[in-house]
């Protein structure tokens, strides 16, 4: 077990509203606030949701909603150079047999609305990996801290744009819907240990889909991977049968968090 330090962080306190979906939304309000690390905790009321339970077999369950969102936990780091949430969450809602009870980590949701508090480490960068065991995406262990003189990327040192480059939309705006209010606390920075980015090679094969897999064709759904080689894929299209290769180097390549123990990408058009 080895712990990541924290000496300087400060606090995000959300509100989602009607409109809104998890981990879409408070996904790009991290990004656009340069939250990289950190921890999440809230609650609300939900409906729409892909929730995934852990038991004898994981599997996904669908909530239509309305349902209370008791609690909400989760880790915030990074996962292929963009912020990924964990969204580990305790649900009550009613049925024909009476109130249910049921937990799991939420693939996706559909916001009535949530109230969330962000705890963010401006001096660290962690990581989230997928345990291959259980199927969970946690803050990926036994990595060695970086140097604690390596600079730690911070939304307040990024440097100021070309003069003919348009300059970034201000801090203050946030994705439709969200209300922020930032309270922010500042410690000293030396010897802070940061926890080190993934490799090329690491990252390379996160986005690559391999033998075993299954990917969520924009035209043909989830389709398992029958053999990867370079940027062409082999797939079984589940609707008819065929074996179907296609190239990967015309579409955005998505890992999805919450499919089970399998590994899941996303592949879209670029637009």
């Amino acid at each position: 077990m080895q712990p990541h330090t924290s000496e300087r962080s400060r606090h995000l306190l959300l509100r989602g509203e009607e409109g809104d979906t998890l981990p879409r939304s408070i996904v790009r309000l991290l990004e656009e606030r340069g939250v990289t690390s950190g921890w999440l905790r809230g609650g609300g009321i939900l409906a729409g949701v892909e929730l995934r339970t852990f038991g004898e077999r994981t599997r996904t369950r669908h909530l239509r909603g309305p349902v209370q969102l008791v609690s909400l936990e989760g880790s915030v780091g990074q996962l292929a150079g963009r912020v990924s949430v964990g969204l580990r969450a305790v649900l009550v809602y009613d049925t024909d047999r009476g109130v249910e009870t049921v937990a799991g980590e939420i693939v996706h949701a559909e916001i009535l609305a949530l109230e969330a508090l962000v705890t963010a480490f401006d001096d660290l960068r962690v990581v989230r990996e997928l345990d291959e065991p259980t199927g969970t995406w946690l803050i990926a262990a036994g990595k060695p801290a970086a140097s604690a003189e390596e600079p730690v990327p911070s939304p307040a040192a990024a440097p100021s744009p070309p003069a003919s480059t348009p300059a970034p939309a201000p801090a203050a705006e946030v994705p439709a819907g969200w209300g922020a209010a930032i309270a922010a606390s500042e410690a000293k920075k030396d010897e802070v240990p940061i926890a080190p980015a993934q490799s090329a090679a690491a990252l390379d094969a996160l986005l690559r889909p391999r033998a075993g897999d299954f990917v969520e064709h924009f035209a043909f759904g989830r389709c398992e991977v029958l053999k990867a080689d370079g940027d062409r894929i082999k797939i079984k299209v589940p609707k008819d049968g065929r074996i179907r290769e296609i190239s990967l180097t015309a579409l955005r390549v998505t890992p999805i968090e919450g499919r089970g123990p399998k590994r899941s990408f996303r592949l879209e058009r670029r637009s």
